[in-house]
């Protein structure tokens, strides 16, 4: 082993006599696990490694590049231990300062603090002075508040409202939203009151149908129980096309049902007895695969993205769900998977938002991700293969549970001095998990978000979207994965028509990622918003990740916005959304923020890119306003702030 160390690997430099044997430094021994430069790995070809350029770069004339070497586990581990050290230091420091910390000098921003910047010309937001918005100064509002906590970490959008500076600013724009104070009424009553009960809004008028495939008309009331519904207007094909949509979509976000025990069981079943469901659970099982199946085909047939009231009263799949609901009450006693998958397909239809905890979270520590270990169908197969929604399932697990855990760690240490501390080990796991955690083909660049997944498969070449026959007349082509994106903020061309809702696997683990990254740097966006006078760099550094953060969700960009029928929970999306949009308009308004924004560090196409932003939030709540009564209590609120037109 001694006369290894001290033989020089092939392809890298001689050493001399004073760097042999075991005093060889890593620097002197070169690159370890040296790699082809990009030059030679596209051109799949041997690569002698020479530097600064390689032979085959030098006879053609071309520009070589090696990768940067991946940091081996022991470097991480040193990194973290460090991280951890430096944590401690600063609670012992912070406990002997008690809390305080030094300010930042002026010249780290460019001028004193509480300078009032000029107005911004070309800006996203309303023009006008921050003094309009922000009667009181920052400093005063703080003491005035007995705000003692230097950072506050905000779980929810619903907290955020309840900072001091963006209730003032809720104050300033509450006559434009009827008359409400929707930051201490939003604290006080949280989602029931942000939901509200829609008034105008018809379930559904009796025997209203909706989409391509024709839905069972209700019964009529004087029609006996004991009488079982038949399809007389749903065939075999029409069955098997609305399970197939089904399973080519819904399932594949949140894999609940069988598909093979579906397909070779329930369906045969109800052939054989003369396409009649009975209450059986089995039937109702049926209802509500048939309803999201319905709901999956209406999102590829409709081009549009507004979901209006006029087909808010008559939505695709609603007289299935009601069918199923009528049957549901027989099956409540049955202790069975099927009625556990009954209530959670029904929960994915219509879901319940606001109700006490059942307590089912305690079990999570228990439940294992899942392995996917049994047989799969060869649809499900196939699926699998193009979309990785396996993959792409248990990675949001995953990323859910860093997310609670990160929550457990920052709200413990909300009110003490260690927060930022505490952040940067969070920061560190979350990027781990993006870059090493996370299976390879569903990595991507975090500047990056609208990229195609690095996949080796040939899902961005096929025919788009075949799971269901009669989507699209002619859908628009889908882009190759040779350096184009996935995702667009042009909304206005025709979007395109991924197979398996890929778009809307990667859209949703994505923007998770953004939404929890976010999170873990909002407590330095509170200090800076309160705080402004005892800002540092680390605290300017982290505003900086918070307001990146906010940039360009992929949920927000076309193909996945223009199918918002497919995209679960509506109302988490919608809240966070309309917290970027505030967060992004005091940015441009607070003195210290917008010194941030204009210092470099938040990087050079962040004013381009938050205008998109905030266009694309405003679209994406204008398309729901009329169809969701949080969205449109959201856009009474952004339509005051932004000055916006209906």
């Amino acid at each position: 082993m001694d006369g290894d160390s001290s033989t020089p690997r092939s392809g890298s430099q001689a050493s001399s006599p004073q760097t042999t044997g075991p005093a060889l430094s890593r620097a002197q021994r070169g690159a370890i696990a040296a790699q082809a430069c990009d030059t030679c790995r596209s051109r799949k070809q041997k690569c002698d490694e020479q530097r600064p350029k390689c032979g085959t770069c030098q006879k053609f004339k071309l520009g070589c590049r090696y990768r940067e070497p991946q940091p081996t586990k022991k470097d991480k581990t040193l990194v973290e231990i460090l991280e951890r050290m430096k944590t401690i230091e600063d609670k012992i420091d912070n406990l002997s300062a008690q809390g305080l910390t030094s300010p930042v000098p002026p010249s780290v921003f460019g001028g004193p603090l509480v300078q009032t910047p000029a107005p911004i010309a070309g800006g996203s937001s309303a023009s006008g002075s921050s003094s309009a918005l922000l009667p009181t100064p920052l400093k005063d509002l703080s003491r005035a508040s007995g705000i003692s906590t230097l950072y506050k970490y905000a779980s929810s959008v619903r907290a955020v409202l309840a900072w001091p500076v963006v209730h003032e600013l809720m104050k300033a724009v509450s006559p434009s939203t009827s008359g409400l104070d929707p930051a201490f009424t939003a604290q006080q009553d949280g989602v029931s009151f942000l939901l509200g009960a829609p008034q105008s809004i018809p379930l559904a008028p009796p025997g209203s149908t909706f989409g391509r495939h024709p839905s069972l008309d209700p019964p009529a009331l004087g029609s006996s129980p004991a009488i079982p519904p038949v399809l007389n207007a749903l065939g075999w094909e029409a069955m098997q096309t609305l399970t197939k949509a089904f399973f080519d979509t819904y399932n594949l976000l949140h894999p609940i049902v069988d598909r093979h025990a579906f397909v070779s069981i329930t369906l045969p079943a109800i052939m054989a007895n003369g396409l009649v469901l009975d209450d059986s659970v089995q039937s109702t099982l049926a209802y509500l695969v048939f309803a999201l199946g319905e709901v999956a085909v209406d999102a590829y047939n409709d081009p549009s993205q507004r979901l209006s009231r006029g087909n808010v009263a008559q939505p695709p799949g609603l007289v299935f769900f009601n069918e199923a609901r009528r049957r549901m009450g027989f099956n409540l006693t049955e202790c069975s998977l099927e009625n556990v998958q009954i209530f959670a397909l029904a929960g994915s239809f219509s879901p319940e938002l606001g109700m006490p905890i059942t307590g089912l979270d305690k079990y999570e520590a228990l439940v294992r991700v899942p392995d996917f270990g049994g047989v799969l169908s060869q649809e499900d197969y196939v699926s699998n293969q193009a979309s990785h929604y396996q993959e792409h399932f248990a990675s949001q697990i995953v990323l859910r549970r860093l997310s609670a855990d990160f929550h457990t760690v920052l709200s413990s240490v909300s009110s003490a001095p260690a927060m930022p501390g505490a952040i940067k080990p969070l920061a560190m796991q979350l990027d781990q998990w993006r870059e090493t955690l996370l299976p390879t083909h569903l990595r991507w660049r975090e500047d990056d978000p609208g990229s195609l997944p690095n996949s080796d498969h040939n899902v961005y070449d096929t025919l788009a979207y075949q799971a269901v026959p009669d989507i699209g007349a002619d859908p628009h082509p889908i882009p190759t994965a040779a350096g184009l994106s996935m995702f667009t903020a042009d909304l206005d061309i025709q979007p395109v028509a991924y197979p398996y809702a890929t778009d809307i696997q990667v859209a949703l683990l994505r923007t998770r990622y953004y939404i929890t990254k976010h999170m873990i740097y909002r407590p330095f966006l509170y200090k800076a918003l309160h705080h402004a006078d005892q800002m540092t760099q680390e605290d300017a550094e982290g505003v900086a990740h918070c307001l990146r953060a906010c940039l360009k969700w992929p949920l927000t960009m076309s193909p996945a916005c223009t199918r918002k029928r497919l995209i679960p929970c509506i109302f988490f999306w919608t809240q966070n959304l309309l917290g970027v949009l505030i967060i992004l308009h005091l940015s441009e308004q607070v003195p210290i923020l917008l010194r941030i924004r204009t210092s470099g560090i938040c990087g050079e196409r962040f004013d381009v890119e938050a205008s998109e932003t905030i266009r694309l939030a405003i679209q994406w709540i204008r398309d729901l306003k009329d169809a969701d009564s949080a969205s449109e209590w959201a856009w009474g609120v952004v339509k005051a702030i932004y000055k916006l037109d209906e």
